[in-house]
């Protein structure tokens, strides 16, 4: 809309999901007549039409089509090259057969490389291309009785070009050495170094490959390098793992930061099995024997040695929940978490939640996750004031369940009575991870919490003083009001200390989740005008541009260089309208720093219009004279005036 961005790409080298030697298939390619045993089912199923797969539970039985077997690989997507692209499978059986397993590889295209190929969900790493191409990926799920069924999905690969490139690899864990090859756009006209170094991702230094740091040289003539990173094998099946190379360094004057990954693509020779579809029956309220903790809503999910399970609840406030660390209240009420071993049960292990102080009103939806180990069978309890049910079946991959969901007439209301929303840098709109929140009424502190970038606290009704605090930034406040109806979305945006050598005040504007585009201007005399159409005039900056809601809106003062300002801010998505409420709904606040400290916050007045005249300031004399006014069009903003009794 008002807005470009220059994105530096990369390119790739993968080996497809077949980099090493597989066995085939039972699938007898030669079957001319389907089976009696189930309807639906039509031609053979050919080689050609099936990726490898290893169905040990199936026996003799031969691979039919059937469209007994309903399949979906999603829609078309569209992505730039060097990306991981999630591809979202859908697979059940519409008779009593369950599905046993899924499989994805590709059909055609440039070759990716597929993390998970026998997951229903999974991610392909996409490789670099000099023009648009087209990648085809299919999709397979077959039952228990061979009943099998494909479609296929397609990801277009978009090229970028730039002054450096690494192509990021993906290769199996077998091979002895990952190569990165690192190219310039031009050969080089002078010596060019950068330096490089590892960093972990999902893989370990030491455990899946060698560290490794350098400086690597281009001299003149020169285009193309390389970096070789070792690799360490293990016998332990894993899902695909990440490690980045990092280089740092500059071209003709431009300073290039890259973080490239490297994929370990771990082939498991073993069938892995499919989680299977929970299968519901009534269960009894009588809950005695039950390990652990009594409660209501109350979870008990049990399962057989080997594997390892986690219940995940989603509650009315939207807290998610799982494991035993503390979970977030909603409305002052959250469970208890238990685990532990069994002994003259069905099963080895258990974990028992349960709200022992009553539950918030609304939904409840419960997931079970398998978190590690081998496939386990599970038999799952849930007990609530209305129902109670047992779930049983299977868990593997790593893949998480949807169980069930019920309304809960509990304790509280679940809409409101908290306080949601994210902290970022104001400059760069980069998260804040470790910052202290707190929230006063009159003086008595109410809240004193670490929370990382994301964060959600429930509260009482009333109208608070919210305080944020984090290393090297200014303290953040403005006044929230909590009621019960819905939640209060807040986004934090924390300047960082001013460098008062070259940073004289810094503007920031945050706001909620709409209008989606409100504009900072700074508007001065002799011609002085900064907003998204002209960013970088007279000793100041617009930091960030945000069009996508909540902010920031940055602008920051390098130097003084007219005697007047005026700063204000347009609803540009509703520019059109005058009469528009949506700037004065927008739950916006502006921050205005001078040196260490905010020393004006003026939030949004409940005026019609889509000109919200802020403040004037007038550096020679120090003075800020807040307006704090609505208009319907700019034109009707008063002209700047010499001084003012609201002045600092």
């Amino acid at each position: 809309m008002k807005f470009w961005i220059l994105i530096l790409v990369v390119g790739l080298a993968a080996c497809f999901t077949g980099c090493s030697s597989q066995n085939s298939s039972s699938v007898d390619a030669t079957l001319q007549t389907a089976p009696t045993t189930s309807s639906g089912q039509g031609k053979p199923v050919f080689p050609d039409d099936l990726p490898y797969f290893d169905w040990d539970s199936l026996g003799d039985i031969s691979a039919v089509q059937s469209s007994s077997v309903a399949v979906s690989a999603g829609s078309k997507q569209h992505s730039d090259a060097n990306l991981l692209v999630a591809l979202q499978g859908h697979a059940r059986s519409t008779g009593e057969h369950p599905i046993v397993q899924v499989r994805w590889w590709q059909f055609s295209g440039p070759k990716a490389a597929i993390i998970n190929p026998n997951q229903l969900h999974t991610q392909v790493l996409l490789p670099e291309v000099a023009q648009p191409m087209t990648a085809v990926f299919r999709f397979a799920a077959i039952n228990a009785i061979g009943e099998v069924n494909s479609t296929q999905t397609a990801v277009v690969i978009q090229p970028l070009s730039a002054p450096l490139k690494v192509m990021a690899v993906g290769i199996a864990e077998e091979d002895s050495e990952m190569e990165f090859r690192i190219s310039l756009a031009e050969p080089a006209e002078d010596l060019i170094h950068f330096d490089y170094f590892t960093e972990d991702g999902t893989a370990f230094a030491g455990d899946d490959y060698l560290s490794k740091r350098g400086v690597l040289t281009f001299y003149p003539g020169q285009k193309h390098q390389r970096i070789s990173v070792s690799l360490l094998r293990d016998n332990t099946p894993e899902p695909g793992e990440v490690f980045y190379l990092n280089l740092r360094g500059e071209i003709a004057g431009q300073a290039l930061e890259l973080r490239r990954m490297g994929l370990i693509v771990d082939l498991q020779p073993e069938r892995n099995l499919l989680s299977s579809v929970p299968v519901r029956s009534a269960l009894t309220s009588d809950r005695n024997g039950w390990p652990g903790q009594d409660g209501e809503p109350r979870l008990l999910v049990q399962w057989e040695e080997g594997g390892a399970l986690r219940l995940v609840v989603e509650d009315p406030c939207g807290n998610v929940i799982s494991g035993a660390q503390p979970s977030a209240p909603c409305q002052g009420t959250s469970p208890l978490v238990q685990s532990g071993t069994l002994s003259g049960e069905e099963f080895d292990y258990f974990e028992n939640m349960a709200w022992t102080a009553g539950a918030a009103s609304g939904v409840y939806k419960v997931y079970l996750e398998h978190v590690a180990g081998q496939s386990a069978q599970y038999s799952l309890n849930a007990y609530g004031l209305d129902f109670a049910a047992n779930y049983r079946g299977l868990m593997a991959n790593g893949e998480r369940v949807d169980i069930t969901e019920w309304i809960q007439q509990g304790a509280g209301n679940p809409a409101g009575n908290r306080v949601t929303g994210n902290i970022v840098n104001a400059t760069n709109t980069a998260p804040i991870a470790s910052a202290q929140v707190r929230f006063y009424q009159g003086e008595t502190l109410m809240v004193d919490e670490f929370v990382d970038t994301h964060f959600e606290l429930p509260l009482n009704s009333g109208t608070y003083l919210m305080v944020v605090n984090a290393d090297g930034y200014v303290q953040w406040s403005r006044e929230v009001r909590v009621t019960t109806e819905e939640p209060v979305a807040v986004q934090v945006s924390l300047s960082p200390v001013l460098n008062m050598e070259n940073e004289v005040a810094r503007v920031v504007l945050s706001w909620g989740e709409t209008p989606a585009d409100l504009d900072s201007h700074l508007l001065g005399a002799d011609q002085f005008h900064l907003f998204f159409g002209n960013t970088d005039i007279g000793g100041a900056q617009l930091d960030v541009d945000d069009t996508s809601a909540f902010g920031p809106e940055t602008i920051t003062i390098r130097t003084w260089t007219v005697d007047r300002y005026r700063y204000y801010v347009k609803d540009y998505s509703n520019g059109g309208n005058p009469l528009s409420t949506a700037l004065a709904n927008s739950n916006a606040v502006v921050q205005l720093y001078l040196g260490d400290d905010v020393v004006r916050v003026v939030q949004v007045p409940q005026t019609a219009g889509v000109v919200w005249h802020v403040f004037d300031y007038h550096p020679e004399s120090g003075e800020v004279t807040v307006a704090n006014q609505i208009y319907g069009m700019e034109s009707e903003m008063p002209a700047f005036s010499s001084g003012g009794s609201g002045g600092l």
